[in-house]
């Protein structure tokens, strides 16, 4: 008789804390919410791929793709545009229901769609409304694909594509977008005259500089610093300018004041206009020049303190596109002022006379701040911050502020309330960035 065989099934290999979390969400044991939280509590790794984010920086890009762009005029921010790229996508996972019969029976890491433009276009999570942290003209993505649109359309920005007839990759002119429409055909943007026809593009490719300069990011800092004093010789920036007439020479506080700005601005550029302040700017050909006066007569001004933002894309007439000045870093990374046509360019960083400044608007540290409505400083209203300016200043120009600027704003706050003990102080951060610019220069440091 054959022997029995006594040996014991070998036992299913133990699963790892990971692979456990993945097969109760596949059983409907836990949610995947609960999944997550657990390996989170357990400190395994996440239970969806998602590639390393700062090996897809999109703004490295040469090129980018349709849903790229879209997103980019949708959001202006570098993450909504990696959402929005293929080669990072693919490396990605989501959770998608398992079901039998008909009926979901639990849950398990999948592949993220293919990002094309019928997808985006079901977002509704874009801003609705200009606020600090989106201040720019709010539009959903079906409107910024039509804002797209026209550009190509007017070559304000270029795009090639592949040839559906031959395979190759062509530029795709002006005249051709005006009548092109976007069709999504498997898990592709695919562009033709009409849907019958063959012929087409698919693979649409758009440089990432002249889409980014065509819808420039706007920043909206939570406090400006101090204005910049037109001291001396040399010229400074233009909204540097405005922010000092407007404030009076740091006299006034005049928060977000559209108004305000508004009148600033204006001022500014009928001077300048009247070659009563001479204005430089940097050209296409990357030079410093000086401005024909005649360029800044009647033009249109879009600031981010405007009630509403004018960008002029549609029509051929020069406009100024005002950033406030926030630092030496910023301006020099592009957030300056410039002169547009349609959605390009045509001279940026723009910059103005000191002595011209002030000559014209001779605002004196030394003259009594207006009286009214004492505040704390926060952006909006007349405020106490006045107070702590001109103390700043004066202790900078006897050399006795501290080369620290958190220090410096620690002895501005105390100095304040033993001054005005019974008004509103504004907080200690708050005066730090209030100060900085200035305090840049006392210290001679710019990394403080």
């Amino acid at each position: 008789m054959p022997k029995k065989n006594s040996s014991r099934p070998k036992a299913a290999p133990e699963l790892s804390p990971r692979q456990r979390l993945l097969k109760a969400a596949l059983d409907g044991d836990s949610t995947p919410a609960q999944a997550e939280a657990e390996a989170s509590r357990l400190g395994v790794s996440p239970l969806l791929d998602r590639p390393d984010s700062d090996a897809f920086d999109p703004m490295r890009e040469d090129r980018w793709t349709l849903p790229m762009t879209i997103a980019w005029i949708v959001w202006r921010a570098p993450e909504m545009v990696r959402e929005n790229w293929h080669a990072y996508v693919i490396g990605c996972t989501r959770w998608r229901g398992v079901f039998r019969n008909g009926t979901c029976i639990g849950f398990e890491p999948g592949p993220l769609p293919t990002p094309t433009w019928s997808l985006l276009a079901l977002h509704e999570d874009y801003p609705r409304e200009r606020s600090r942290a989106t201040p720019w003209r709010p539009r959903s993505p079906d409107e910024a694909r039509e804002e797209l649109w026209k550009a190509l359309e007017h070559g304000d920005v270029e795009a090639d594509a592949i040839d559906l007839d031959t395979g190759k990759r062509v530029a795709v002119t002006a005249t051709a977008w005006k009548s092109l429409e976007l069709y999504s055909e498997l898990d592709m943007d695919i562009v033709r005259e009409d849907p019958l026809s063959r012929s087409g593009y698919h693979d649409i490719r758009l440089p990432m500089r002249q889409v980014t300069d065509a819808w420039p990011v706007r920043v909206l800092s939570e406090v400006l610093p101090s204005p910049m004093t037109p001291d001396g010789p040399g010229y400074m920036p233009l909204s540097a300018a405005a922010q000092w007439i407007a404030t009076k020479g740091a006299a006034v506080d005049v928060g977000l004041n559209p108004e305000a700005w508004d009148e600033a601005y204006r001022q500014l550029t009928d001077r300048i206009a009247s070659a009563e302040v001479a204005c430089t700017g940097i050209s296409k050909r990357g030079q410093r020049e000086r401005l024909e006066p005649a360029l800044l007569g009647g033009i249109r001004i879009c600031h981010l303190f405007g009630s509403e933002e004018i960008d002029n894309a549609d029509s051929e007439e020069l406009y100024l596109w005002a950033s406030p000045y926030v630092d030496e870093e910023h301006w020099r990374a592009g957030f300056s002022d410039d002169l547009r046509q349609r959605r390009q360019t045509v001279w940026t960083k723009v910059m103005v006379n000191k002595p011209d400044i002030a000559n014209w608007w001779p605002f004196g540290h030394e003259k009594e701040i207006e009286p009214g409505p004492l505040r704390t400083g926060a952006p909006g209203a007349p405020s106490t911050m006045s107070y702590i300016l001109a103390e700043h200043e004066i202790r900078c120009e006897r050399g006795v502020a501290d080369k620290s600027v958190g220090v410096e704003a620690g002895h501005l706050e105390a100095w304040f309330h033993e001054k005005h003990p019974s008004w509103p102080c504004s907080k200690k951060k708050t005066i730090e960035n209030c100060i900085r610019e200035r305090h840049r220069r006392y210290s001679g440091d710019p990394r403080k």
